[in-house]
């Protein structure tokens, strides 16, 4: 499991698990585009309810980000904009988009943002215990 972390992580960042189980199965995918420097680090957790992201946007207020749903991704968009006296400009924009998994409750996704941290919850939706059959070998 633990070479098979690292691969994930080096694909897709850093990610933080909620819990230690052999039977990981990644429920986002995510492609990432930055322009500027602007490389925000996030975390992925879930527990039975919810998945959990968070994007540490130092720098960025509510105002500066952009967060939609666009045909099953979870889109993400952040846009500096800085001017220093008359002759200097930093811009950075980054674009993020994550495919939800098939168990997110896409009309009840929550966006917090405080102190250059956002925090999205993603509900799942409700389901039953897998019938699980063993098929016997001959």
């Amino acid at each position: 499991m633990e070479l098979a972390l690292e691969n994930l992580n080096s694909l897709f960042g850093n990610l933080t698990l909620s819990r230690a189980t052999d039977d990981f199965v990644m429920p986002f995918s995510a492609t990432d585009e930055l322009i500027g420097g602007f490389t925000p680090s996030y975390q992925i957790t879930e527990d039975d309810k919810a998945y959990k992201l968070r994007f540490e946007m130092p720098g960025l207020s509510k105002e500066d980000i952009k967060v939609t749903i666009e045909d099953g991704n979870l889109v993400i968009k952040g846009e500096h904009k800085e001017e220093e006296g008359d002759d200097t400009k930093k811009y950075g924009y980054y674009n993020t988009s994550l495919r939800l998994p098939q168990d997110a409750k896409l009309d009840e996704i929550k966006a917090e943002m405080k102190h250059g941290v956002l925090q999205l919850t993603v509900p799942k939706t409700e389901t039953s215990a897998k019938d699980v059959k063993e098929v016997k070998i001959e």
